[in-house]
């Protein structure tokens, strides 16, 4: 039920969805208005097995950068003087419970003459915005989102690289000749900065025979820097690999300087092509993975560095 674009901010649809009732039909609406919003969306469905709420709601939660909840009405628990009052949605508040750890961005919407403090909405400082037409919900939320929310961002880091992204420099201390291929690590969140950011190469596998090396555990070299890691606040360059001029059929991971042991070194031996797998640890961001595909020819200017 999701519309995919890794570039759109995307919203964790909660509510109820009743069989019966016009609930499933209001949530789809209310995802075509975000999609012409510019946003991502995902609509939950009921989960019925830990494994499914697992795989499936924790991961769609994890990966949203906004979450907005419809409390629909259910049976009638009691009066408030001559007005009725319903309970709630209540399997939604699960997933209310898991964005409020996540510190994820909310909005709540109730049906009027829902109990107002029903399950976690008693104890979170969220104001709930009150409707009474089901019919017109989808135009509430296009108005709210379009003043609150911004499409245009997503809480992650992303890895890519331009055909233009490499520097010749003289390697330090073997004083040679030295091409270093840049990997652009994006900060895509407008407000959160990236602390603690470590990069690695987890494998490298030769193309042509299909052999994958997977490698130990070992910081690489960011651009500019000698520390194994940095704060990312727009973008990053991490120096992916690098190939002395005199020797282009070999690349060798760059490896940070604070690490001191020489075996480490992995040797790309070319010509040949060979997919390598990197990533990015940070305190406060999701881990972030991508594969890039590394040409090696006869010569350096035969050499390519493409993202898969």
């Amino acid at each position: 039920m999701a519309a995919t674009n890794e570039n759109k901010a995307k919203v964790f649809i909660s509510c109820g969805q009743k069989k019966g009732t016009d609930e499933t039909d209001i949530a789809l609406k209310i995802g075509n208005v975000l999609r012409e919003l510019g946003f991502d969306f995902y609509i939950a469905t009921e989960e019925h097995t830990l494994k499914g709420f697992r795989e499936n709601i924790f991961h769609q939660l994890e990966t949203s950068e906004y979450i907005l909840f419809i409390d629909f009405k259910r049976e009638q628990i009691g009066t408030d003087g001559e007005t009725p009052v319903y309970r709630g949605s209540l399997f939604s508040h699960q997933e209310l419970a898991i964005a409020s750890y996540l510190e994820i961005p909310s909005v709540a919407f109730q049906e009027s003459n829902v109990c107002k403090r029903d399950g976690l909405l008693g104890v979170m400082q969220l104001n709930c915005l009150s409707f009474k037409n089901r019919d017109e919900l989808p135009e509430v939320v296009r108005k709210y989102v379009s003043d609150k929310w911004d499409a245009h961002w997503r809480n992650e880091l992303f890895l890519e690289r331009g055909s233009t992204d490499y520097k010749d420099v003289i390697r330090v201390p073997s004083n040679a000749l030295a091409r270093f291929f840049h990997i652009k690590v994006t900060n895509r969140n407008k407000w959160k900065s990236a602390l603690n950011c470590y990069s690695y190469l987890k494998s490298i596998k030769n193309v042509q025979t299909n052999a994958t090396t997977s490698l130990e555990t070992v910081e690489l070299k960011w651009k500019g820097v000698n520390s194994p890691s940095v704060p990312i606040h727009s973008y990053r360059y991490l120096d992916a690999v690098f190939v002395d001029h005199n020797l282009p059929t070999r690349a060798y991971p760059s490896i940070s300087p604070s690490v001191d042991y020489s075996g480490y070194f992995s040797v790309i031996q070319g010509p040949g092509d060979f997919d390598l797998e990197y990533l990015v640890l940070s305190q406060n961001f999701r881990p972030a993975t991508a594969g890039f595909r590394l040409h090696l020819g006869n010569t350096l200017n035969d050499i390519t560095l493409t993202k898969c």
